[in-house]
């Protein structure tokens, strides 16, 4: 897709539209096909054919014009859920800046004889989200590389330059990887490898920080397995140690999944200090420290560009990096005591900055269902953000257009790239559309059944009765939907 470019007429246009998005009517008047073609099935036909049931809710944005192709429900108030992630990426790039970066240090508190460190080491973290064991392991060889074969001391870690969580959303599953922790040291996503494999009767179970090309094993978590026919997965802290145990009869003959770690700081602690003896330095105990003692800096691994993590974040939609991000955006207008706090220093920025009205915010990833936008809001920060930088729609995943029979249309002329959302009951999706003519759209698509996902909502359960079905069908209908568009608008 070539860079795209508004004209002054465009960004007066795009403020014509958020004016004229507030007082519109919440179902717009149905767009007028091209004359002599056959018109696309409308929203209700799209509907009724998806079997779709719950709330939805659109709007698109001609970016040239600021003309309102058509809306429905664009001011009730949906659960976006990952799409928030996209929100979150306008906020974390345009108050850290493009080239902001995170920096993991390691330093001495001591003094450095001969190849022994008389005193501690202390591992510094400022909240990178991309940390792997990888990384810790070049800076373990940093550490080597300056002589150091022996601390007589402990190794110290401070991870509270970020607020420290032990989930993002208490309402989900405790096992499930997507909702971990978070602190100022984080690794692996904040997950821990559990493998089993059948021996006999039994079963032989591992827990590892693996990464590309090393795979520490952990004590900080354990897994053990037990007859029953309750839940999937069980979970205790004992002693500050992760204790987990898994139904056997869910195990079959192998397999291996990531579960959540809810001590970051010292897991990345304890993975540091064992890839410091993997590299010959002899090193004591582990210690928490919230007060920086005075200490000599030794080497350092910095994150790759916010560009890039946004990038990556909007690609893969990991929960973790929007949770950091958006704390890290908001902590330069003072300290940051919870998600909500943060939550909601985002949610005044946009109101004032990407004019969105009604948001509420309750996290930055979008994993907690409390959090609404409407669809008349979403398209206005796109339309905003669209008009101070038109590149921001190169960081959002590139969407297949589908024919009314579900095959993927090859010979469309025109680009999606947008960002998805998915919880149990609810399928969003907003971004542009780009046509090869050189016109530029906002769109957003919301869906939800906010009386299913109550009725079915378990901590024990992953996956209601239902929710494979609902969302199945609610994605349907949204390709099904930018078909329609794609017709209407001549992009084609």
């Amino acid at each position: 897709m070539a860079v795209l470019r508004i004209s002054l007429f465009g960004v007066l246009a795009i403020c014509f539209a958020s004016l004229t998005l507030a007082n519109a009517p919440d179902v717009s008047e149905r767009p007028v096909a091209r004359p002599g073609s056959t018109p696309p099935p409308s929203l209700e036909r799209l509907i009724e054919s998806t079997k779709f049931d719950g709330d939805l809710g659109v709007a698109l944005i001609d970016l040239s014009t600021g003309a309102v192709v058509e809306t429905r429900n664009q001011n009730m108030p949906f659960a976006p859920a990952s799409v928030t992630k996209a929100i979150t990426g306008i906020y974390a790039l345009e108050t850290l800046g493009a080239e902001f970066t995170f920096d993991t240090q390691v330093a001495m508190v001591g003094d450095l004889i001969g190849s022994t460190v008389q005193g501690d080491l202390i591992l510094i973290g400022s909240g990178d989200p991309t940390l792997d064991t990888d990384d810790l392991a070049q800076l373990a060889q940093s550490v080597k590389a300056k002589g150091i074969t022996r601390v007589t001391g402990r190794l110290l870690y401070y991870g509270s330059s970020m607020p420290q969580l032990r989930v993002i959303d208490a309402s989900q599953p405790s096992f499930v990887g997507y909702n971990p922790a978070l602190s100022g040291l984080n690794l692996n996503f904040n997950r821990v490898y559990f493998e089993w494999k059948r021996v006999g009767s039994n079963y032989q179970t591992t827990v590892d920080a693996r990464s590309e090309f090393h795979r520490p094993k952990v004590s900080i978590a354990r897994v053990g397995v037990t007859d029953r026919s309750g839940p999937l997965f069980t979970y205790d802290n004992r002693n500050g140690v992760d204790h987990w145990n898994v139904r056997r009869n869910a195990l079959g003959n192998g397999g291996g999944r990531w579960l959540p770690v809810r001590d970051p700081a010292r897991y990345t602690a304890e993975v540091f200090r064992s890839l410091l003896r993997t590299s010959g330095i002899e090193i004591g105990a582990l210690a928490n420290v919230t007060q920086f003692p005075s200490h000599v800096p030794l080497a350092a691994h910095k994150s790759a560009p916010l560009s890039k993590i946004v990038e990556d974040m909007l690609k893969y939609s990991t929960n973790l990096t929007a949770e950091i991000i958006g704390m890290r955006a908001s902590q330069t207008s003072g300290p940051v005591a919870s998600l909500s706090a943060s939550a909601k220093k985002m949610q005044d920025w946009t109101r004032a900055n990407l004019g969105m009205k009604t948001a509420l915010f309750v996290d930055h990833s979008g994993l907690g269902d409390k959090t609404r936008i409407t669809p008349a809001d979403m398209v206005r920060a796109l339309t905003a953000k669209f008009g101070r930088d038109p590149s921001y729609v190169e960081r959002l995943k590139p969407i297949a257009v589908r024919d009314w029979q579900g095959n993927i249309d090859k010979a469309a002329r025109h680009r999606i790239q947008a960002k998805t959302g998915t919880l149990n009951f609810v399928s969003s999706l907003a971004g542009y559309l780009n046509g090869e003519d050189g016109r530029n759209f906002a769109f957003v698509i919301f869906s939800q059944n906010m009386d299913q996902r109550r009725a079915t909502q378990n901590p024990n359960i992953e996956m209601p009765k239902g929710a494979r079905t609902y969302n199945t069908r609610a994605r349907r209908l949204q390709r099904s939907v930018l078909t329609r568009w794609a017709e209407l608008t001549d992009l084609r």
